[in-house]
């Protein structure tokens, strides 16, 4: 708004209306879900109830309008394939409605976000723990940091939660698909980023757009803010372009202020991921920051295992392929690497023959031989 409008008379009182809490979304849901769906039978309404505490759970962030939205594209969804929609005053019908509607909420929840977010990927990451191999530890540092951070048990300790976890380690190894994974095994709300897709070319905007992420992570908590490649806004003073004063230098300082006000609020934690964990200035690390360190190395024997055993769940093996023999042969290989390899062996299967329904040792043999690692 304009300065010289701001200054006029007639607007002389500011009221700020922050997102709807918990049991004014539980109030909007119920009310839409109801006015949507139902007509004029009780039966239902403790199952309608249920629904909207559940609903209201995962919209922190929501306004009433994205909630509204939601609750008529879930509602859409659960009409199709009924073209006399519902009958009057039919409760056993709406009861049985209603259960469907519930898988409806989980996948408009998917596909949809909170429109003060549009700004910032906020999609929850679909990758599961399941979807990642080996590597039993770091997964257990991972999943205790996740409970503590969205938990109010240390608060009811009187100690503040912990504000920051970041991964590192060699490229390849998994940093950010265990982060995706702990975020997507989560109920709080996600803000996805690219440390590099923060930049401007325009003077400030950089650290304007920075800004914006956490406070619309505030305002949607609980609510985690993952920053891949976190290095490139927060390298050390002397890696930076410009020692004294330059931009990254500012982007710097917006950035140690903005994760002090993450430790100073409950319910946002950050999750950063970087190769390069020498060039990270060492303000950025101290506790109250981010209070974890996990180091990612390169997978041991029992990852690798672990590892190739996800991947071949996604491929037809033949039943000459052992996957001990596998690990045993591909000590030093990243994640990455192994997931090369299973792509490179099914080209392998598909130049023997267009034909081929599984992947043989032998392919996996052709791989390794082009991979020289």
């Amino acid at each position: 708004m304009p300065t010289s409008v701001k200054r006029c008379q007639a607007l002389q009182h500011k009221l700020i209306i922050p997102p709807p809490r918990l049991q004014q979304r539980e109030a909007i849901v119920k009310h839409a879900v109801s006015k949507l769906l139902l007509t004029e039978a009780e039966d239902p309404s403790t199952r309608v109830e249920g629904l909207a505490r559940q609903v209201a759970n995962a919209t922190a962030g929501y306004v009433a309008r994205d909630i509204s939205n939601l609750c008529r594209q879930a509602v859409l969804r659960s009409l199709r394939g009924s073209p006399t929609g519902y009958a009057e005053n039919d409760s056993k019908e709406l009861m049985e409605r209603l259960e469907k509607l519930v898988l409806h909420f989980e996948d408009s929840l998917q596909t949809t976000q909170p429109s003060q977010q549009l700004e910032f990927e906020s999609i929850r990451p679909a990758k599961r723990w399941a979807d990642v191999g080996g590597y039993e530890s770091v997964k257990q540092v991972l999943q205790r940091f996740m409970r503590l951070a969205t938990s109010e048990t240390p608060l009811r300790l009187g100690i503040k939660p912990p504000s920051g976890i970041l991964l590192y380690g060699p490229s390849g190894c998994g940093k950010t698909a265990m982060a995706l994974a702990m975020i997507g095994e989560s109920t709080c709300n996600v803000m996805n980023i690219r440390g590099s897709e923060l930049f401007s070319k325009y003077l400030g905007e950089t650290e304007a757009r920075l800004r914006r992420l956490f406070q619309a992570a505030r305002a949607a908590a609980p609510c985690i803010v993952f920053i891949d490649e976190v290095d490139s806004i927060a390298a050390k003073r002397e890696w930076s372009s410009i020692e004294s004063g330059g931009p990254a230098l500012r982007v710097l300082s917006t950035l140690l202020n903005e994760m002090d006000g993450v430790h100073d609020t409950s319910g946002v934690a950050v999750v950063g991921c970087t190769n390069q964990l020498d060039k990270i200035d060492d303000a950025i690390v101290r506790p109250g920051r981010f209070d974890k360190l996990v180091e990612i190395l390169l997978p041991s024997a029992d990852d690798r295992t672990g590892i190739l055993q996800v991947l071949a769940q996604k491929s037809p093996l033949s039943s000459d392929v052992d996957i001990d023999t596998l690990s045993k042969v591909t000590e030093g290989y990243s994640g990455a690497a192994l997931e090369k390899l299973f792509r490179e062996a099914g080209l392998a299967a598909l130049r023997s023959s267009r034909d081929a329904a599984t992947l043989s040792m032998d392919d996996f043999d052709t791989a390794l031989a082009r991979m020289h690692i």
